[in-house]
């Protein structure tokens, strides 16, 4: 059986009821629920938690660039474009902090 959560939320975006982006957030209780167990990143990653109005800022400006980012960059995920921005924005401020 799912958990209450996932269930909500994929009954919610199967019902069609949204006209916003489809987005499922599944928490890591749900997640851990589910395997039977913690829900870890990949060795050598980490995760975060942001403010869902910070997610869906950068997820709208990934729909937008998504096509020339697979194209010029090979950046095929949000994950990745995220990832790149971040990096984009560290560079910066090794440069200003010289």
């Amino acid at each position: 059986m799912l958990p209450s959560v996932l269930y909500s939320t994929m009954k919610y975006i199967i019902s069609g009821e949204s006209e916003m982006l489809l987005k499922a957030y599944i928490n890591v209780r749900s997640l851990n629920r589910l395997k039977g167990g913690p829900v870890t990143p990949k060795k050598g990653y980490k995760s975060i938690t942001v403010k869902a109005e910070i997610y869906d800022y950068f997820f709208s400006e990934w729909l937008k660039v998504k096509d020339d980012y697979v194209i010029k960059k090979g950046i095929q995920s949000f994950s990745a474009y995220v990832t790149y921005r971040l990096a984009q924005l560290m560079a910066e401020d090794k440069k200003q902090l010289k």
